[in-house]
């Protein structure tokens, strides 16, 4: 077997290993869709350059144009996969220069361009456009991304090389240097094909390591993130609650601008839904409240479960009057909206406790005190509000004036289920 002939095989064999390699990522962990893609990708890939050599051995036309293909397949499959990562829509660009690809890829076969390096030149001008769309999305930081990672900048780089490829296998063939299949008589054309199959190659082994290296961060990201976030309602939980809460507030600590806040809430009656409709039912309804929370808080704040039906709400830069609105707003959004449980109409209400950080106090003497104040919510007829040291119950709303500040807007309604 010639060093061409092996040349061209390692590239198939490279792509199928790397297949395997993403396809059993994503069988153990389906959460990382973006290796299902990738995994496509370099199949469709080394299917490509399997048919390229049988182009090579046989000179079958249509070899050659399924190899186009394929690569087409494995260069949409790789973008797409890039974008699901970054939980990007795939632009609209993206979508019709797929769908053009395909079909000037079938009238370049047959009619206008029936000359094979011809269509080879196309082909790669045409992957290396499609593989220009991710470089933008992985280097450029974002709102959610405002610090680009090392890993991304390093897959941006080796996608740079990888479209510096496609432009000078295009140079190279467009000059004559070389022929379609990077194979010709001359020595030093034969030397130059050989060299650029390796450089292509390891591009690819480096992109593909660059993007295994993305996924283990991910899934390290998703179970740190299984570890601090309360899965029935999506809320910090109350060991991430307590800790995050404990850095900003202690004695001696000065808060920024106005100082910190501290909300508890507790449904009422919570037993009482359990016993009569099961606990499937308690589960919807915290699940429900967990919602309404999440959609207040501001991205500053902090919001957890802190027991069976109880939750807190740390608001920065708040004092007790804005936090007592922001208490109002949840308590008049969760008593005004019946829940549809099973076909019945539910009416959920909470209770809430509000206190004001002191420049003294460590965290768990502040929920101390916001605790003392919800239960005296639930002593006054429960479905109200008590704020440290005021009490905001349902007769004194009816005289006092709580004006709502801007910076926080009224919880949108989250729907049951």
């Amino acid at each position: 077997m010639s060093e061409q002939t092996l040349l061209q095989l390692l590239q198939p064999m490279t792509y199928a290993i790397m297949a395997a390699g993403f396809c059993s990522i994503y069988l153990y962990s389906r959460e990382l869709r973006s290796a299902k893609f990738w995994a496509l990708s370099y199949m469709f890939g080394s299917i490509a350059f399997l048919l390229d050599f049988s182009f090579i051995v046989n000179m079958t036309h249509l070899s050659s144009w399924t190899a186009n293909m394929f690569y087409f397949l494995a260069s949409s499959m790789f973008v797409i996969g890039h974008f699901v990562r970054l939980k990007r829509p795939v632009p609209i660009k993206t979508i019709t220069a797929l769908g053009a690809g395909i079909v000037i890829s079938m009238i370049m076969f047959r009619h206008v361009m029936p000359d094979t390096a011809t269509r080879t030149i196309a082909m790669n001008l045409f992957n290396a456009l499609i593989f220009m769309l991710p470089i933008s999305a992985l280097l450029r930081p974002n709102e959610k991304r405002p610090k680009i990672p090392l890993v991304d900048k390093v897959a941006g780089v080796v996608l740079v090389f990888f479209v510096a490829t496609f432009f000078v296998r295009i140079g190279l063939l467009a000059s004559g240097t070389i022929d379609q299949n990077l194979t010709d008589s001359g020595y030093v054309t034969s030397w130059m094909a050989s060299s650029f199959r390796i450089v292509t190659t390891f591009c690819a082994i480096g992109s593909a390591v660059a993007l295994y290296v993305m996924l283990g961060i991910d899934m390290t990201a998703r179970l740190q993130r299984r570890t601090q976030i309360d899965s029935m309602t999506t809320l910090l939980n109350k060991h991430t609650f307590e800790i995050q809460a404990n850095l900003l507030i202690s004695p001696g600590r000065s808060a920024e601008g106005r100082g910190h806040s501290l909300v508890v809430c507790d449904i009422d009656n919570f037993k009482a839904i359990n016993d009569t409709l099961g606990h499937a039912a308690g589960d919807v309804v915290i699940a429900w409240i967990g919602r309404i929370l999440g959609n207040t808080v501001r991205t500053s704040d902090l919001a957890g479960r802190v027991g069976g039906e109880e939750f807190a709400l740390l608001l920065r830069d708040c004092n007790e009057q804005d936090a007592a609105a922001v208490a109002e707003a949840l308590r008049d959004v969760v008593s005004s909206h019946a829940m549809d449980i099973e076909g019945r109409k539910i009416a959920v209400t909470a209770s809430f406790g509000v206190a004001h950080a002191h420049f003294s106090e460590s965290f768990p003497e502040l929920f101390d005190r916001a605790d003392k104040q919800l239960y005296r919510a639930k002593e006054n007829g429960r479905n109200c509000v008590c704020v440290a040291p005021q009490d905001y119950s349902r007769a004194q709303r009816q005289t006092e004036n709580i004006v709502r500040p801007s910076e926080f807007q009224r919880p949108p309604v989250a729907r049951a289920g």
